[in-house]
């Protein structure tokens, strides 16, 4: 934002660009840390004989905002015989 965009801004405009700016911001956030997440859960389901519940490993603040829709679980157990299986299909072996 320029000076004089800000100069000419009044109290309420200045308010509300600074609230999409800390929405935005916040969501970015929150971006990173729920791929984090799916990484670290992906990797625990490699070892892990049964599925692992992604908000009860790696809880986060906003887990228990009402205003999430959905919920972010894995699915799925693999081994490392299972991920060779797959890498060996993916390969042409």
């Amino acid at each position: 934002m320029s000076r004089k965009d800000f100069e000419q801004c009044t109290p309420l405009e200045f308010t509300r660009i600074v609230e999409k700016h800390n929405a935005l911001e916040e969501v970015r956030i929150r971006e990173g840390w729920e791929r984090t997440r799916i990484e670290v859960v992906s990797v625990a389901n490699l070892f892990s004989k049964h599925p692992v519940n992604a908000r009860k490993a790696f809880p986060l603040p906003w887990d228990n905002d009402e205003t999430k829709e959905e919920k972010t679980t894995t699915q799925g157990t693999s081994s490392p015989e299972r991920m060779k299986e797959v890498m060996a299909k993916l390969n042409g072996e």
